[in-house]
C-alpha cells in the first residue's frame, strides 16, 4: 500500500468507534483500536501479550475458541457472534461480532458493537415476563381453590333446601322466599362448576371460545336477577332472537351480561322503575350487542375511557368495589372483541359490545 493509503487506513482505525480487532489464529490480539482499549480498561499492549480467552467470561471461552477454528476451516463471514468480556474493573460487558478471516495470512478482521444495555433490558424483561407468568399461575390456582372451597357451603345449602322442600309449608310468603333462594343456590353451583370447567381448560391449555348462542345466556342472567328485577317493578326487554351467535366462551358472557344488568339494577334515578334494552345488530361479521338503561347515566364524553380503569367508581354514594366494568372490557377483549360506553347525566347509558359473528 501507498503512504497515503496506510495513513488513511491507520487513521481510520484509530478513530472509529466501533471496537476493530485483527487477531490471530493463536487465540492472542495482533492489533485493536483505542476504542477497545477505552471499553476494557486495559493497555493495548496487555491486551495484545496475552490470550483472548484471558479476558473473556468463563462460560464463553470454549465457545468463541470453536468459532475462531470454524472460521478458519470456512473462510467465509460471520456475523452476529455474541460472547462477554471482563473489563479490568471486573464488569461484564456483552459484545456482537461481525468477523472475516484472512485464511492464507491466518487472521481475522473483526468489529465489534457494544450491546451490553440491549442485554440488560433483555434479561430485565425476561424476569418480568417470568414474574408476570408466576403471577398468573398463582392467580390461576388461587381461582381454582377458592371456587372449589366455595363449592362444599353451597352443595350443603342446596342439601338443606331438600329437607325444606320435604316439608309442608302453608305461607306463601315463606314458600316465595324459599323457591327464590332455592334458585339462587342452584345457579350458583352451576356458575362455580362453570368456572372450574374453565379453570381446567386453562390450565390444560385449551382453548375456550367456540360459538355460543348469546340469548340462553342472558336469559339465564335474568333469570338469576329476577328477584332483584321484581322487587324493583324492573323489566328487562330483549329485542333479538336465537339468530344471535357469537365467537366467545358462554361462562365469561354470562359474566360480562351480569356485570352490565346489575349495574343498571345499581344506578337507577329515584321513583323510576328500571328498563333494560338488548338490541343486537349484524354488520361486517360483527354483531354489534347494546345494553340500554333509563338510569342515572354519567358523562361519557369525560369518562368514556376512565370507566373500564381498574377502582373507578363515578356513584361514591352507591357500594361497589369499581372493579366491575373493568373486569368486563378484559373479557370481552379476551374474546376479541370491544366494548365502548355511551351515556348522559339523567339519560340513563349505553354499554355496546362488539363480538365476532359465528356463521
Amino acid at each position: 500500500m501507498s503512504e497515503v493509503t496506510v495513513y488513511h487506513f491507520q487513521r481510520f482505525f484509530e478513530m472509529s468507534g466501533d471496537l476493530l480487532v485483527i487477531a490471530g489464529d493463536d487465540g492472542y490480539f495482533k492489533m485493536i483500536n483505542p476504542a477497545v482499549e477505552q471499553l476494557l480498561g486495559y493497555s493495548s499492549a496487555e491486551l495484545c501479550s496475552r490470550p483472548m480467552s484471558e479476558f473473556m467470561h468463563p462460560e464463553d471461552q470454549d465457545i468463541t475458541a470453536n468459532r475462531r477454528k470454524r472460521l478458519f476451516e470456512t473462510g467465509q463471514l460471520v456475523t452476529g457472534f455474541e460472547n462477554r468480556y471482563i473489563t479490568a474493573k471486573g464488569e461484564v460487558v456483552w459484545l456482537s461480532w461481525s468477523s472475516m478471516p484472512s485464511v492464507e495470512d491466518r487472521l481475522v478482521f473483526a468489529v465489534a458493537k457494544n450491546i451490553t444495555h440491549r442485554k440488560l433490558q433483555e434479561q430485565e424483561r425476561n424476569r418480568v415476563l417470568e414474574k408476570v407468568v408466576q403471577t398468573n399461575e398463582e392467580l390461576k390456582r388461587l381461582s381454582y381453590a377458592t371456587s372449589h372451597d366455595i363449592r362444599l357451603p353451597v352443595n350443603n345449602l342446596l342439601a338443606a333446601f331438600e329437607v325444606l322442600d320435604s316439608l309442608e309449608v302453608e305461607d306463601a310468603t315463606l314458600r316465595e322466599m324459599h323457591e327464590v333462594l332455592r334458585l339462587s343456590a342452584t345457579q350458583l353451583k352451576t356458575t362455580l362448576d362453570a368456572y372450574l370447567d374453565e379453570i381446567n381448560n386453562r390450565l390444560a391449555g385449551e382453548e375456550s371460545n367456540q360459538a355460543v348462542p348469546l340469548l340462553p345466556q342472558i336469559e339465564q342472567v335474568v333469570e338469576g336477577l329476577a328477584q332483584s328485577i321484581k322487587s324493583q317493578k324492573g323489566e328487562v326487554r330483549l329485542w333479538f332472537g336465537k339468530e344471535v351467535v357469537v365467537w366467545g366462551n358462554a361462562v365469561q358472557l354470562r359474566s360480562i351480561f351480569l356485570n352490565l344488568f346489575s349495574n343498571a339494577l345499581k344506578y337507577v334515578r329515584p321513583g323510576v322503575p328500571p328498563v333494560i334494552e338488548v338490541h343486537a345488530f349484524r354488520q361486517d361479521g360483527k354483531w354489534e350487542i347494546s345494553v340500554n338503561d333509563n338510569g342515572t347515566g354519567f358523562d361519557s364524553t369525560a369518562y368514556a375511557e376512565h370507566i373500564f380503569q381498574p377502582n373507578t367508581r363515578l356513584h361514591h354514594e352507591v357500594e361497589g368495589k369499581g372493579i366491575g366494568l373493568h373486569l368486563v372490557r378484559e373479557m370481552v377483549e379476551r374474546m376479541g372483541g370491544s366494548i365502548r360506553a355511551e351515556s348522559q347525566p339523567g339519560a340513563g347509558s349505553n354499554f355496546v359490545v362488539l363480538l365476532t359473528a359465528h356463521d
